[in-house]
C-alpha cells in the first residue's frame, strides 16, 4: 500500500490563485455566493494590509494542495499596550480530504510559526467542537436591542444630520473618531490610513467589493460640524459600529443612531457593555417619576464572540494569563470587544 506524502509549510506566492481554487471548491456545498468564487481570497488576500505569501499555510498530500489557511496579523487594542493577534481565517479542507484530522496539523503548525513571530495570542471564529480540540476557547460577547418611545428624544435628535461618507476627504476624520472611542479598551484593531483607506472601504458601499457583505458608513453632523459615525449592517436594521469624535459629540451621535431606527422604534447593536449603557443614558434621562415607564427599554443577550488561543507569555496580559482559559476569563472581564462587523476576516 503507498504511503502518502503529507506537508505542512507556508505557501509560495506562484500558489495563491491555486489556494484560492482549492479554498472555492472546499466551500460550493455549503452555500454562500461569494465564498464559491475564487476571486473572494485573492481579493481578500490583496487588500489585507501587511499580507504575505508566508501568512497563508497549507498542508499538502503527495504535492497537492488538500488543506490551508491564512493568518490575518492585527494589533489588537489592549487597554494602554497592544497585543499582537494571528487571526485565522480562510480555513479550508478540500473533500477528498476531510475527516483525517488536517486542519489539526495545520493549526499546530500556524500555532509554533505565531509564536516564533511573538504574536501574544491566537484568534478565530469557528465551530468549538472542532477547534476546541487545538487548545482554543470561547470569549462571550453581548449584544443588544434598544426600543425607545421616539416622543421622548432629547431635542438634539431632531438637529443632527447624516450624509454618506466621503473617502477622499473624510478618512482622517473617521481616524479620529476611532481611536478616540477605542482608547484604553481591549479587542478593536489598530487601524491606520492604509486599514482604513484599503481593507474597510472595499467592505463599504458603493466603493465595496462584491464579494464580502457591504456595509453602509454613516456620518453625523450637527449644525454643520461632523460629530462621529456609525455604521450599518446590509440588513439596514443593525448598527455594527459607532464612534465620536470626543466625549461631547457622543449625544449627537447616538441621537442620530436613534433616529436611524426611528421607524421601528428599535435599534440593534451587535455590541455591549456598562459604558454603552451609561452613554445612551445621556440621551434618554429616566423619568423622575417612578411611575412613567422609561423611555428607554434594553434587552440584552450573550452572544458567541470568537476563540481565543494563548501563544506565549506576554507582558501584554498579567502573570495570571498562563493559559488559553485564563486568557478567555480574563477577555471577558476586560470586555474585550472585536468590531465583527467591520474588522472580520
Amino acid at each position: 500500500m503507498k504511503t502518502e506524502s503529507i506537508r505542512v509549510r507556508e505557501a509560495r506566492a506562484t500558489e495563491i490563485a491555486a489556494i484560492a481554487e482549492a479554498m472555492a471548491e472546499s466551500f460550493r456545498q455549503y452555500g454562500g455566493a461569494f465564498k464559491q468564487n475564487p476571486d473572494w481570497a485573492l481579493e481578500t488576500l490583496r487588500r489585507d494590509p501587511g499580507t504575505t505569501a508566508a501568512h497563508t499555510h497549507v498542508v499538502t498530500v503527495d504535492g497537492r494542495i488538500a488543506s490551508g489557511l491564512h493568518v490575518f496579523e492585527r494589533r489588537l487594542r489592549a487597554g494602554a499596550g497592544v497585543a499582537r493577534a494571528g487571526c485565522i481565517g480562510n480555513v479550508f479542507t478540500r473533500p477528498a480530504w476531510r475527516g483525517r484530522g488536517l486542519i489539526r496539523k495545520l493549526l499546530a503548525f500556524s500555532h509554533a510559526w505565531m509564536a516564533r513571530r511573538k504574536f501574544d495570542f491566537a484568534f478565530l471564529f469557528g465551530n468549538p467542537k472542532v477547534y476546541g480540540g487545538s487548545g482554543y476557547r470561547i470569549v462571550p460577547a453581548w449584544k443588544a436591542t434598544i426600543h425607545f418611545e421616539s416622543k421622548c428624544f432629547d431635542p438634539i435628535a431632531r438637529q443632527v444630520r447624516v450624509r454618506a461618507v466621503r473617502w477622499e476627504s473624510d478618512v482622517s476624520f473617521l481616524q479620529t473618531c476611532y481611536a478616540f472611542s477605542n482608547r484604553g479598551g481591549w479587542g478593536g484593531a489598530v487601524r491606520n490610513r492604509e486599514y482604513w483607506s484599503d481593507w474597510l472601504r472595499h467592505r463599504q458601499t458603493p466603493h465595496g467589493s462584491k464579494w464580502v457583505p457591504r456595509f453602509t458608513i454613516c456620518v453625523v453632523q450637527i449644525q454643520g460640524n461632523t460629530a462621529g459615525y456609525f455604521l450599518v449592517a446590509p440588513d439596514r436594521k443593525t448598527v455594527v459600529e459607532v464612534a465620536a469624535r470626543d466625549q461631547a459629540s457622543w449625544k449627537p451621535v447616538l441621537a442620530a443612531v436613534a433616529r436611524h431606527a426611528l421607524r421601528q422604534r428599535k435599534v440593534a447593536l451587535n455590541f455591549w457593555s456598562p459604558e454603552w449603557e451609561r452613554r445612551w443614558a445621556a440621551i434618554f434621562p429616566r423619568s423622575e417619576d417612578l411611575e412613567k415607564q422609561s423611555p428607554l427599554r434594553i434587552e440584552l443577550a450573550e452572544q458567541y464572540g470568537g476563540m481565543v488561543r494563548l501563544l506565549r507569555r506576554s507582558p501584554t496580559f498579567p502573570h495570571r494569563v498562563i493559559g488559553s482559559d485564563a486568557l478567555a476569563d480574563f477577555l471577558r472581564a476586560q470586555g474585550f470587544l472585536f468590531w465583527s462587523g467591520t474588522d472580520n476576516f
